[in-house]
């Protein structure tokens, strides 16, 4: 989904998730990625650690503190097998495995969970260097089996302490979580399994954990329509903070999540309650930063009237557009401050990425015309008007680009006449700008040479490229539109096409016209799908 950011127009940085799940109105604080590791889980630094040190153990670095770690791990751990089939998933892999060895103490199993997760943490950034989508999945599936393999030998481990025998538990909900993400159903119905089990454990964590994960499994059935009642998802809820012990992190955003897919799904009341046990658990932490933001997360009643309409849109149900302006109108009415402004400006960018224009010049009519936002409001409105006058300007035009190349050879879009062109804006400092590329190259590959992508990058000229080329999964030529910190718009093609979301895509017809563009990937298919029916078959 998503991020409605002003960045690249030269204001400083908010943003806010488009998505119509109850969360749309949450102003987020650029330190909350940050502020949200404040777990009391081990992490290990990427840097330190190096990109491949699981999927190329030649390639780990041999800095002071990993290399006896990583000799011995890679030495003497790990066994290739003949046969070691693969945890059965839809992609229908089932190839040799790594397998760990039986005799490993607790604590070398312990590092190899914490390698596990850089693994799958490197394999998704495209820091490990896997360029192929296919293979990066089946990779995080390989990584995500070991990490069970090491999480259940800790747990049945005689020389493992307590301690211990719990990060064996809290191991195996992970990877299974990590599993079940990636499709494999065996892996979900025994993460349920587990999570059941240890709901009730004695262990404050390990109970924790379980109820995050049913909480989670419960809102997945809930969005696929198997689950009608979210009694479980409340009781969850409520048990989260009984113990004497301060909730995680990791919980209140799992809440939060409750929170807007209870909103979502016409679930008002419950929605409320768990918006209320947020407030009651984190309102008061001791940690200002924490504290702000469980109040973001929870999320505020007076949004709750245009979100839920937002909510019943998405779902493809009926909603007057004359209750749509009502209801804007009257949000607006009551809070003319930048938080409402910021709602709404993200409200009328979903839907004008879903195509419900009859939903979006309501949104602007009542931001132009309210006679009570102050100038930093007013600001913030003509920006979010001038980027949706730019980008309903450039659709149907004839596109062409006078920039230098990212690899500094010639490149011209008349390169690519007679061709459909998908051209995705990118952005290293904004890592979702690139979260549509696999679905990018899958619709290029399915078009048996019909379909390019010919990308325009939008970062500082300083930016490491270079690296970032070697490890990253982009695979295509790209513009670049150099970005210039302290200017009053800092990339001026960014305000040309009106970027205020990533990921964002222009399509270009074999015309050389702009046909659409796309904001999320959902109708990026379609698009491209209508222009080649109106391409001449080759004789």
């Amino acid at each position: 989904m998503p991020a409605y950011s002003y960045a690249l127009l030269g204001l400083s940085f908010f943003s806010v998730t488009v998505c119509g799940c109850g969360s749309s109105d949450v102003v987020t604080n650029p330190n909350v990625a940050e502020e949200a590791n404040l777990t009391e889980q081990t992490t290990v630094d990427t840097e330190s650690r190096g990109s491949t040190a699981l999927s190329n153990p030649s390639s780990a670095p041999k800095s002071p503190e990993i290399t006896e770690l990583a000799d011995a791990l890679f030495g003497d751990a790990l066994q290739r097998p003949a046969t070691t089939p693969m945890l059965e998933n839809t992609t229908g892999v089932s190839e040799p495995s790594l397998a760990l060895k039986a005799n490993l103490s607790p604590e070398r199993l312990i590092e190899f969970l914490k390698l596990s997760d850089l693994e799958m943490q490197n394999i998704a950034s495209g820091k490990a260097g896997v360029l192929d989508n296919r293979q990066a999945s089946q990779e995080m599936i390989r990584v995500g089996q070991m990490k069970l393999q090491a999480a259940k030998q800790l747990q049945a481990s005689t020389a493992a302490d307590p301690a211990q025998k719990i990060l064996g538990i809290r191991g195996q909900l992970q990877a299974l979580s990590h599993l079940a993400a990636l499709g494999n159903l065996k892996a979900a119905e025994e993460l349920e399994i587990l999570a059941n089990e240890q709901v009730a454990s004695d262990e404050v964590t390990v109970a924790e954990d379980s109820r995050l994960v049913l909480i989670g499994l419960a809102l997945e059935k809930i969005q696929n329509g198997s689950l009608k009642d979210p009694g479980d998802v409340l009781e969850h809820v409520k048990r989260i903070g009984e113990a004497a012990h301060q909730p995680s992190i990791a919980a209140m955003m799992v809440m939060g999540q409750a929170r807007a897919v209870l909103e979502k799904y016409g679930f008002t009341s419950e929605s409320t309650l768990v918006r209320n046990r947020i407030v009651d658990l984190f309102a008061d932490h001791p940690d200002p930063n924490v504290a702000s933001i469980a109040l973001q997360v929870a999320g505020t009643p007076r949004f709750a009237v245009v979100d839920r309409l937002l909510g019943q849109l998405e779902r493809g149900e009926a909603v007057p557009v004359s209750t749509w302006k009502e209801s804007v109108n009257e949000l607006l009415a009551d809070s003319p401050d930048l938080s409402a402004v910021q709602f709404l400006a993200s409200a009328a960018l979903q839907n004008e990425a879903a195509g419900r224009v009859d939903y979006v010049s309501p949104i602007y009519d009542a931001l132009s015309s309210s006679t009570e936002l102050g100038d930093r409001e007013r600001r913030e409105v003509q920006l979010a008007i001038s980027a949706y006058e730019a980008r309903q300007s450039i659709v149907g035009s004839d596109l062409s680009l006078d920039l230098p190349s990212v690899d500094g050879r010639p490149l011209s879009l008349s390169s690519y006449a007679g061709k459909i062109v998908l051209m995705p804006f990118w952005s290293i400092e904004f890592p979702e700008s690139l979260s549509v590329l696999q679905l990018l190259d899958e619709i290029r590959d399915a078009a048996s040479g019909k379909v390019e992508i010919v990308g325009v990058n939008l970062d500082r000229a300083d930016a490491p490229f270079e690296q970032f080329m070697e490890e990253s999964p982009v695979r295509f030529r790209s513009f670049h539109s150099t970005s210039t910190p302290g200017k009053e718009v800092v990339n001026k093609t960014a305000e040309k096409f009106g970027i205020v979301a990533m990921p964002f895509i222009v399509v270009i017809g074999s015309d050389g016209k702009v046909a659409s563009m796309d904001f999320t990937g959902q109708k990026l298919k379609e698009a491209v799908d209508q222009l080649l029916a109106k391409l001449t078959p080759s004789p």
